[in-house]
């Protein structure tokens, strides 16, 4: 009987050591997971040092930036010219700058230089862009399009006037 209880214990101790190794494998999979996720402060992501802010740019799925200001988009007027629908955006190296242009006068408006004045939050200007808008015949709509070569794209306002 002695035998019998020997091999009892031996049959125990041997069904521990695995459950153990697991539970072992199971708190030190908890442990990593805790230490490697996101940290949250209040439901919002911590900034990495290493990564820029970008206030008033919104990050789209191809990769590509769009400005969110809402002084960016809002509508402009130059004499009878009223110019809507503005974008600002941002991707493989060009800033593009899209804005309906409709000739609101009773005449044909000519091809028509404008100076587009890039703005930063603090007021301080951060570039000045030409553009051309089109001959423009009464009540008819066309499309502002202005390229550059850098990244523009949290820009907060900007001002158009004719040049």
């Amino acid at each position: 009987m002695v035998k019998v209880k020997l091999d009892n214990n031996k049959k125990k101790k041997g069904s521990i050591l695995p459950l153990l190794l697991i539970a072992i494998l199971v708190v030190v999979g908890i442990v990593v997971f805790v230490v490697t996720r996101p940290k949250t402060n209040e439901g919002k992501p911590v900034v990495d040092d290493n990564v820029a802010v970008e206030k008033n740019v919104k990050l789209l799925d191809d990769g590509s930036k769009l400005n969110t200001s809402s002084k960016i988009s809002g509508s402009r007027k130059i004499d009878n010219l009223e110019i809507t629908n503005i974008t600002l955006s941002y991707k493989d190296g060009i800033s593009r700058i899209f804005a309906d242009v409709t000739n609101k006068s009773n005449t044909t408006i000519d091809v028509t230089t404008v100076l587009l004045t890039l703005y930063a939050e603090d007021g301080s200007v951060i570039d000045e862009l030409e553009g051309l808008i089109g001959k423009l015949e009464p009540g008819k709509t066309t499309q502002l399009n202005i390229g550059a070569s850098s990244d523009y794209s949290n820009a907060y306002d900007l001002k158009i006037v004719k040049k």
